[in-house]
């Protein structure tokens, strides 16, 4: 993967975590609940799940891109649109911050587990996952490399938009 493409994708994905959302919601809640130490157990319930979601996005892309090539230029090209809907959505609908009477769950383990259980609920994360990462992966180069790349990388802003909500 060129430098180049590598910062576009480090764009894209950054901006694409920053709209709030449940796993954001979460942790704003869990943070001003029980503070940033300890809520950042929820960003490793994220991270957690965002592997999950990465893993079955890579078994999936590599799937189709083997079986077969147009098939998967027409997923590039769903995702995308998913992309701009979804922005488009976020755009309109503004937001607020739900007011919940519930308490944080007290361990670290609930706390994990709460994230996880959230992010993988989520239908919009596994189809976020599905449309930016295919965007970047090229039928040139082996799968390995490029997965090598934008996975770490993929993880490593997951985990700094979320430690910052």
């Amino acid at each position: 993967m060129a430098f180049d493409q590598w910062l576009i994708f480090v764009a894209i994905w950054t901006l694409a975590g920053l709209p709030l959302g449940p796993n954001a919601l979460n942790c704003i809640a869990v943070s001003a609940r029980i503070g940033f130490t300890r809520s950042l157990w929820s960003v490793a319930g994220i991270l957690g799940a965002a592997l999950c979601h990465k893993t079955a996005v890579i078994f999936g892309a590599a799937t189709i891109l083997l079986a077969n090539a147009e098939l998967f230029y027409v997923l590039k090209f769903c995702g995308a649109a998913y992309l701009i809907w979804m922005g488009i959505s976020l755009w309109r609908e503004g937001g607020e911050l739900p007011q919940s009477s519930e308490r944080a769950p007290a361990s670290r383990f609930q706390i994990a587990r709460r994230a996880i259980v959230i992010s993988m609920s989520n239908p919009k994360a596994i189809f976020s996952y599905l449309a930016i990462l295919s965007q970047f992966i090229s039928q040139d180069i082996p799968l390995a490399g490029q997965l090598m790349v934008l996975v770490p990388t993929a993880l490593a802003i997951t985990a700094v938009v979320f430690i910052g909500f």
